[in-house]
């Protein structure tokens, strides 16, 4: 999946679930959601991910702390 299939994948979420928290075992249409917005945490400490992106995940609320709050956690 591409990045703009995934932000609008992340969004479209947001839209349904009312935050940007994705689940670890969310999939969607064969793609980790999670993991894809992991990438983007990752290539944002590293200075590679665009601005425009940036502000589009902060727009949605984006967590970028890599420890996901408590509801998106699996059960134990």
């Amino acid at each position: 999946m591409n990045l703009a299939c995934g932000l609008a994948t992340a969004s479209a979420f947001h839209d349904r679930e009312g935050h940007p928290d994705v689940p670890m075992c969310r999939r969607v249409n064969g793609f980790s959601l999670h993991g894809g917005l992991d990438e983007c945490r990752s290539l944002r400490r590293k200075g590679r991910l665009p601005a425009d992106v940036i502000t589009m995940l902060d727009a949605l609320g984006m967590n970028w702390d890599n420890h996901p709050p408590e509801h998106t956690r699996p059960s134990q």
